[in-house]
C-alpha cells in the first residue's frame, strides 16, 4: 500500500498548480516540501494520509539535516493539504 501511494505520488508530481497557489500555506507548502521533491497535489492523498505524511516528512527532514519545521509551519502545511485532500 505504501508502495503504491509513494508511486502515485511520483507520477503525479505537480504537473498541474497547486490548489490556491498564491496563498500563504500553498507558497509555505511548496517552499519547505519542495526542498527536497516537487511539491505534490494535495487531491493524491486523503486527509488521514496526508497526516501520516507530514509527520514522516518531519523526521526525513531530521535525517537530512534541514532545519526542523516550528509547529506554526507544520500545521499550516497540514491544514492547506488536508483541506484540499481526496
Amino acid at each position: 500500500m505504501a508502495a503504491a501511494a509513494a508511486a502515485l505520488l511520483a507520477l503525479a508530481g505537480c504537473t498541474r498548480p497547486l490548489p490556491d497557489a498564491e496563498s500563504p500555506a500553498a507558497i509555505a507548502y511548496a517552499r519547505q516540501c519542495g526542498l527536497c521533491h516537487p511539491p505534490h497535489q494535495p487531491s493524491l492523498l486523503t486527509a488521514a494520509m496526508w497526516k501520516i505524511q507530514v509527520e514522516r516528512m518531519v523526521e526525513m527532514r531530521a535525517r537530512r539535516g534541514l532545519p526542523p519545521l516550528t509547529t506554526a509551519e507544520q500545521q499550516v502545511i497540514l491544514d492547506y493539504l488536508t483541506s484540499h485532500a481526496g
